[in-house]
């Protein structure tokens, strides 16, 4: 597993835990927090940054010395340090994972939810420090220089209890809202790709990633190097492919599934989730499991 540290405008370094990366982008966690408007960082701190950021490094084998100046003041520091470390549970706050997603269903490609779980033993407040976020992988590799995280929805208050869930779905509708209510909804204009990065950040950590392919290529565009896609450990085959022949309610799920809950986190993917025939969502008013 990589540790990376961010620096943000005030100069703190924040470290990007809870995922053994397939490949990790920076440039995702500078996205908007709440309109769904892909943004980049910039020379005056990236959207969610203060002012202006500058640093200076010197490395010996003992120390490293750091000045960070901003346009509201100005910080000197000098740091000793030795190695970073990182948390498989998200850092010192709660840990949500996503548990479950579909991409496109019977009422073709706005048929689209996420589900989130809480795998803890306490509850968690799903405030608005909470973020889902997106970065679409079906337009190809010249896409990975251009395409950046867009934001889907940020939390909004709710508390989910310990082995609960909570569900979020596009606005246009979903197929199985007869039985499962949503207790929140993002705009139909940013639903999800059947080939995406998406990951649920708490401030500026990242504290869980799904990556999710339907062919070769958009497999390959996963894997694109530069300005990286987030992923946990190898992206999962999605049941969707992007056409119409797949308007069905198939989801990925994180394992066990169902009454079991979905409490297997071995950081990948491709392990951790299973393609569903017939998705099953669960809401906040839906009964804990295990």
């Amino acid at each position: 597993m990589r540790s990376l540290w961010l620096l943000s405008a005030a100069g703190v370094g924040l470290t990007i835990a809870s995922c053994s990366v397939y490949s990790m982008d920076l440039l995702g966690l500078g996205g908007s927090t709440g309109t769904g408007a892909a943004t980049s960082p910039s020379s005056t701190g990236g959207a969610n940054g203060g002012g202006a950021t500058s640093s200076t490094t010197t490395s010996s084998t003992s120390t490293t010395s750091s000045t960070t100046t901003s346009s509201t003041s100005t910080t000197s520091s000098t740091t000793t340090s030795s190695t970073s470390t990182t948390s498989s549970s998200g850092g010192a706050g709660p840990t949500l994972w996503i548990s479950q997603l579909k991409t496109r269903g019977s009422n073709g490609g706005n048929d689209d939810w996420v589900e989130i779980y809480n795998p803890g033993s306490a509850p968690v407040t799903f405030d608005s420090t909470w973020a889902l976020k997106v970065r679409n992988a079906t337009l190809g590799l010249s896409g990975c220089a251009t395409v950046l995280y867009a934001t889907r929805f940020n939390g909004g208050g709710q508390i989910i209890p310990p082995h609960g869930h909570i569900l979020y779905a596009n606005s246009a509708g979903f197929s199985e809202s007869a039985t499962t209510m949503a207790d929140g909804t993002y705009s139909s204009m940013l639903g999800i790709p059947d080939a995406a990065s998406v990951i649920l950040v708490r401030g500026n950590t990242l504290v869980d990633a799904l990556c999710c392919y339907y062919d070769a290529a958009t497999e390959s565009t996963l894997a694109c190097s530069g300005n990286a896609f987030t992923c946990s450990g190898t992206p999962v085959q999605n049941p969707h492919d992007n056409t119409t022949g797949t308007n069905d309610n198939a989801s990925l799920e994180r394992r066990p599934g169902g009454a079991g809950g979905n409490t297997m986190n071995t950081q990948d993917n491709a392990a951790d989730f299973v393609s569903r025939t017939t998705a099953d969502p669960h809401d906040l008013a839906s009964t804990p499991v295990p």
